[in-house]
């Protein structure tokens, strides 16, 4: 019997428990050891939320009363607020002392010296 067969035979909550247990990159590896694997891995929300996770570059803070569903929701909403950050353009103004004038833009405060600076 071939180790793919092996594993494949294994009832699905225990292979769900060994696929959890990998680091990331082992998991994305047994995705394409068999189509089998590959749908428990793409249908298993505690495996996708952590390969998300670990897209990300963050890993899982402490035990949370939240579910694999809600965390899922939480790191979707904050990807979708860094991916839509906007920043807001000040209009420049004189300053009293020295009559330049100061810009705001994209989070930098920069100084005009002239029509063309």
């Amino acid at each position: 019997m071939e180790p793919i067969s092996r594993l494949e035979s294994l009832p699905t909550e225990l292979t769900i428990t060994i696929l959890n247990d990998l680091n990331l990159y082992t998991l994305l590896g047994c995705r394409r050891l068999s189509s089998h694997i590959k749908s428990i891995i793409d249908d298993t929300p505690i495996l996708q939320y952590k390969i998300e996770l670990g897209i990300t570059g963050m890993t899982d803070g402490p035990n949370t009363t939240m579910t694999i569903e809600e965390r899922r929701t939480r790191l979707k909403n904050y990807q979708d607020a860094w991916a839509n950050v906007e920043s807001k353009a000040m209009e420049a103004s004189p300053t009293p002392m020295t009559g330049q004038r100061w810009k705001l833009v994209g989070g930098v405060l920069a100084l005009s010296r002239g029509p063309r600076s």
